[in-house]
């Protein structure tokens, strides 16, 4: 369903049963539907109507990671059975998240390997971790990546020497990490039913965002739902 702000009612777009959806940017938003058909929305003229139109689909055996449109509008769709431009397979390596900094892309991927997708290529590298990379996340004004798993645990791998360090106290995590930004440029991971955390710069490593001092009826371990 959508939802018709002026008219305040909700409108059927379809009838299928869905399991994951990506927004791409505030029109374009991409549905997975069970059987693995990924579909994007379209928009009347006016944008008084919206229906769901098939752009590419899957085998149901392959697990679709996540979806990105870059900085030039090209459509990514990463799985653990490789790495897909405009629906056409770059890379026969699993992706298994993604970061967009300064023009380029980084996939994470497996045993500690990053894509780079840079002025229409690509390029392998080897994170100095072997571990998959479920999360990879750029801190805003500086050269460090946030890269590891729930369950490997997160380093900090800088882009100007290349070179990693294990993050010595690692927050609680229940499910894999996300993370966000906020417009004083600082970096906010969290983990649904997990904690919350903030990347300090200056130490290169993740502060809890509970403070003892300061929150009543809070503990590290309060679960972030979304």
């Amino acid at each position: 369903y959508y939802f018709d702000i002026k008219k305040e009612k909700f409108h059927k777009v379809s009838d299928s049963p869905y399991k994951d959806i990506f927004r791409l940017s505030c029109s374009d938003i991409c549905f997975i539907r069970e059987d693995n058909l990924i579909q994007r929305t379209r928009y009347s003229e006016k944008g008084a109507n919206v229906e769901l139109t098939d752009y590419s689909s899957f085998d149901r055996d392959i697990q679709i990671n996540g979806i990105h449109k870059d900085f030039n509008d090209t459509v990514w769709v990463y799985t653990d059975a490789g790495i897909f431009k405009d629906k056409i397979l770059v890379s026969e390596q699993p992706g298994f998240c993604c970061e967009e900094s300064d023009g380029a892309l980084y996939f994470g991927s497996s045993e500690g390997k990053i894509i780079e997708y840079i002025e229409n290529e690509l390029f392998e590298f080897e994170s100095g971790i072997s571990t998959d990379i479920k999360v990879i996340a750029h801190a805003p004004n500086t050269l460090d990546f946030i890269i590891g798993s729930a369950k490997s645990g997160l380093w900090v791998l800088n882009f100007d020497k290349w070179k990693t360090h294990k993050i010595k106290q690692q927050p609680y995590v229940d499910g894999e990490w996300e993370y966000s930004k906020d417009r004083e440029g600082n970096l906010w991971l969290y983990s649904r039913l997990g904690s919350i955390n903030w990347y300090d710069k200056e130490k290169r490593s993740l502060v809890p965002f509970f403070n003892s001092q300061l929150q009543q009826n809070w503990d590290s371990e309060i679960n972030i739902s979304s």
